[in-house]
């Protein structure tokens, strides 16, 4: 009977990997409409995800301020108090004109918006090295739909002209959350002219952020500096949004073309606040009918399952042994919850090297060895999902590569020494190694650019080595956590029926 059980949770392991993999060929298409479930899920949370970036943008302005104010005290010990008040005050006077230019300029946008808008506030960055994408707080609810253009005022230097600059275009659509796949994102593709020459070309992203693309006239002379403007040719993007200026200009190994650089408009490390135009007329919403209706149907399963009982005495000390069991393992859920919620917000403003590291990672390292392959690949599962829901196009990237992680480190839980910390070191630099590997070999089994993997190899080495010094921090952290609850994190026996 032992030997069926584990080849049946072993078929069931077999069973969720092609499953996931079904789903990746699946979403990586384009979709029109993201599934119930998803949106569910994004409606849930997007309120708790603006929470806590608008915590993450204050901290952060508040850690500058603070790293200004010290500046400031260094410069104190050289300079006489007259210099030192004098720049005070020039600093304090910059702050106010920077605030009044942004806000002039979100004013002259939205006169000369000419397309019905919404105004909206990013509240998750994808903090990953591959993609470049972000969610904002408006949905269907406000009119937002697949392909709507996203833009930010941008005030010229020079002349001072407020011009409309193109940030990214939305991917996917929730109730109240949409998705947003930047220009800088190697899959962004965006046809261009050059006002100087008025000469028609392509830009993409890339892996490390930059903008690169082509004249379609190989013959086609221009040079650093131009102004560069969506054409308006294809079907997502409207004419004459400013895209940015050429910075570069690269002879191509074949000589017969030429390779620009592209220095956007748009500062794309500190988004906050965005306009959405509307392109496309607005479906009208059915997600909560349908949501009711599941809820509905499953509730009545349990209640059936219920009936099925004896006795009253029966059913109520079975619920109460499941609720014990239950409860232990949502204790472990709501901690994997909360890490990613400030996976995706807070953490994005404690970035060192402008790398965040992947806690999200640690925590299956960690749940994994300490518990069995079953929990494991579940609290991978789990991660996995909800991170590619609140942030990818690409439904189960994520999710298979954090459930394989958990699922080979939960098989080897039971012959490792727990007491040996330097093991989950090195542990989690393993699995930080195999994440990066494993979204290569799938995006290039999805027929996706990654020839540019060695420009962000200095940020993956960064990542795994934060990830490997937090380790046994987060360890401690759990551990602790946990302990007041009365669990003790190295007791495989907590996870009853798994």
């Amino acid at each position: 009977m032992k030997i069926i059980l584990q080849n049946i949770k072993k078929f069931i392991i077999v069973l969720i990997v092609l499953v996931l993999l079904i789903i990746i060929g699946i979403s990586s298409g384009s979709r029109d409409k993201i599934s119930n479930s998803e949106n569910f899920l994004g409606t849930v949370f997007s309120y708790i995800q603006k929470t806590m970036y608008n915590v993450g943008q204050t901290l952060s302005n508040a850690i500058n301020s603070i790293q200004n104010a010290g500046k400031l005290n260094e410069e104190n010990a050289v300079l006489k108090e007259t210099l030192y008040k004098l720049k005070n005050e020039n600093r304090m006077l910059k702050d106010i004109v920077n605030s009044q230019s942004t806000l002039e300029a979100e004013y002259k946008l939205r006169s000369s918006l000419k397309n019905d808008y919404e105004e909206a506030q990013v509240i998750a960055k994808d903090d990953s090295n591959w993609f470049s994408r972000f969610t904002i707080d408006k949905g269907e609810k406000h009119g937002i739909s697949k392909n709507d253009i996203v833009i930010q005022a941008v005030k010229s230097e020079e002349t001072g002209f407020v011009q409309v600059g193109l940030i990214g275009v939305v991917s996917e659509v929730g109730h109240n959350w949409s998705k947003v796949t930047a220009i800088i994102d190697e899959n962004c593709k965006v046809s261009f002219r050059d006002i100087e020459n008025n000469e028609n070309g392509i830009i993409s992203g890339n892996v490390d952020g930059s903008i690169t693309g082509f004249f379609l006239d190989n013959k086609t002379e221009a040079n650093i500096g131009d102004e560069l403007f969506t054409s308006g040719i294809g079907d997502i993007y409207i004419k004459d949004i400013y895209i940015g200026e050429i910075s570069n200009i690269v002879e191509t190994t074949d000589a017969s073309s030429k390779k620009i650089y592209v220095k956007p408009a748009i500062e794309f490390s500190n988004i906050y606040k965005v306009f959405v135009l509307k392109i496309k007329e607005w479906n009208k919403f059915h997600s909560m009918e349908e949501s009711k209706g599941f809820f509905i149907k499953y509730w009545k399963v349990i209640m059936k399952e219920w009936n099925k009982f004896h006795s009253r005495e029966e059913s109520f000390w079975f619920f109460i042994r499941c609720w014990k069991v239950i409860m232990k393992r949502l204790y472990l859920v709501l901690i994997v919850l909360i890490n990613l919620i400030l996976q995706i917000t807070l953490y994005n403003f404690l970035r060192i090297n402008n790398v965040v590291p992947n806690v999200a990672l640690i925590l299956i390292v960690l749940f994994s060895l300490t518990t069995n392959e079953y929990m494991g690949g579940l609290i991978g599962l789990f991660t996995g999902l909800l991170y590619d829901v609140f942030i990818m196009d690409i439904i189960g990237i994520n999710t298979l590569i954090y459930f394989v992680i958990g699922v080979s480190l939960g098989h080897f839980s039971e012959e490792i020494n727990k007491e040996n910390k330097v093991l989950f070191v090195l542990i989690t630099a393993l699995a930080s190694i195999f994440y990066h590997l494993a979204t290569v070999l799938i995006m290039f089994f999805l027929r996706m650019n990654v020839s540019n993997t060695l420009l962000i190899i200095d940020k993956i080495i960064v990542q795994v080595v934060l990830n490997s010094l937090l380790c046994v921090p987060v360890l401690l952290l759990v551990d602790f956590l946990l302990k007041l609850v009365n669990i003790k994190l190295f007791n495989n026996k907590l996870w009853l029926f798994l």
